[in-house]
């Protein structure tokens, strides 16, 4: 159900304008709240690992059951570092959408699936076609900003700071991430 501009701006208006995702819950204190608002999340980064997946399990897990043709879009440099994400990725981009059941049997887009299965729950995704990647090729450096870009009723709502979407990114290294929204 998407909730009124209204609703939109009481629920985000206490959260805090800078996180530390090393010294908080990041799924549940800031991306959660705003996923929940969302009707369109996009993504943009220097790198990417499942890790992500593992990290915003309640945030993707949310975002991504409130309607089955939600998506999640990354423009990404061409890095995907980790093997395993760069099989599952391949997995995901070769399978046969009609063959998911026999792919993927009893695959769900829960929590516990996102945080202990992502390098699967990413292969799904991609197979599924509810995350959706873009690479950014550059002639000379790479494209290295972090920003996730969340659309509501309300208006642009923006994460941006030094976390890539990455396990690290996101949970262990001492990163910033700031809130921004439009209507502030």
């Amino acid at each position: 159900m998407l909730l009124t501009p209204e609703e939109v701006k009481a629920r985000l208006s206490g959260l805090s304008a800078m996180h530390w995702p090393n010294e908080c819950d990041i799924d549940h204190d800031l991306f959660l709240p705003v996923a929940a608002a969302s009707k369109k999340i996009d993504c943009m980064a220097g790198y990417f690992s499942s890790g992500s997946l593992s990290e915003l399990s309640s945030t993707l897990s949310t975002y991504l059951n409130q309607d089955t043709d939600s998506k999640l879009r990354l423009i990404l440099s061409p890095d995907f570092g980790l093997e395993k994400d760069r099989d599952a990725l391949a997995e995901g981009f070769s399978a046969d959408k009609n063959l998911l059941p026999l792919l993927f049997p009893g695959f769900s887009l829960d929590e516990e699936t996102l945080k202990n299965e992502s390098v699967k729950a990413l292969a799904y995704l991609v197979a599924s076609e509810r995350m959706e990647f873009k690479v950014a090729i550059r002639a000379k450096g790479i494209l290295h900003t972090k920003c996730w870009l969340f659309d509501t009723s309300a208006g642009s709502v923006s994460i941006s700071g030094s976390g890539n979407p990455t396990k690290s990114g996101l949970a262990d290294n001492i990163e910033h991430l700031t809130l921004n929204r439009v209507w502030t």
